[in-house]
């Protein structure tokens, strides 16, 4: 989760990442909306991922993201072994 906090603080940016945030915050819209309007919650895991997926996604449109997916799965292994 520290590479979201990084983001989100701006503290790792390219020119990208402000349209991919705008787009990540409305899939997430999307998706819980959808979720209410079939009477249906959604996990916390669930909305991680689906910001995660619409971000990465839209960095690897618009260029390059390998540092991005390095960061993102650097930390991911730390946490899993923690």
């Amino acid at each position: 989760m520290k590479f979201f906090k990084l983001v989100k603080q701006g503290l790792i940016k390219n020119e990208y990442s402000d349209v991919a945030r705008d787009i990540a915050n409305n899939v997430v819209s999307m998706r819980i909306k959808e979720a209410e309007q079939n009477n249906q919650r959604l996990e916390t895991t669930d909305i991680v991922n689906y910001y995660f997926t619409a971000y990465q996604e839209t960095l690897d449109f618009l260029g390059d993201s390998s540092k991005y997916k390095t960061a993102y799965y650097k930390e991911h292994q730390n946490n899993r072994h923690s």
